[in-house]
């Protein structure tokens, strides 16, 4: 789903607009969430959820899901120019197998940074493979197996009616 903006310049590609295309990365055991763009400089942008977020440009690239009937969500990802610092986030997150590390893949407009262009795909990493030059990785819903369900559990102390 994108916005009526966004399918435009989609349509059109009118050469004062840009397309940016913007990761983020997130886990317990990061110092911080990471907010890159393919942007060549730095910038400010609100979130879907009315947050605000500081993109650190990173050149990367994403190669978007297929839109099939196979179902099948992989987003392929591979940042050039990583340096030591995510490098090493990123091994510590291995030392924590039971929790994938989450990606938020969004675009926004040069001309609209008040909200994702589109609707942000939300993703973890399956498997990363690091390089010198670069960080590679897959991401994929292959942790909907591990969620709850139902996601609410019925109890007495939050549904008071239950009890007899």
């Amino acid at each position: 789903m994108t916005t009526a903006k966004l399918r435009r310049v989609f349509a059109s590609a009118p050469a004062e607009e840009v397309i940016i295309e913007t990761l983020q990365l997130s886990h317990s055991r990061f110092s911080k969430t990471w907010y890159l763009s393919s942007n060549v400089s730095a910038f400010d942008a609100k979130l879907e959820s009315g947050a605000d977020a500081h993109f650190q440009p990173l050149p990367f690239t994403v190669k978007l899901p297929a839109s099939d009937a196979q179902g099948g969500q992989l987003l392929d990802i591979s940042i050039a120019n990583a340096g030591q610092e995510m490098v090493d986030e990123i091994e510590a997150a291995a030392a924590a197998p039971n929790e994938r590390i989450e990606v938020i893949y969004r675009v926004y407009l040069q001309s609209d940074k008040t909200m994702p262009q589109n609707l942000p795909l939300k993703l973890s990493l399956d498997a990363v493979a690091m390089t010198d030059e670069a960080i590679r990785a897959t991401a994929g819903r292959s942790d909907v197996l591990n969620f709850k369900f139902p996601s609410t559990v019925y109890t007495s102390d939050k549904f008071p009616g239950l009890d007899r």
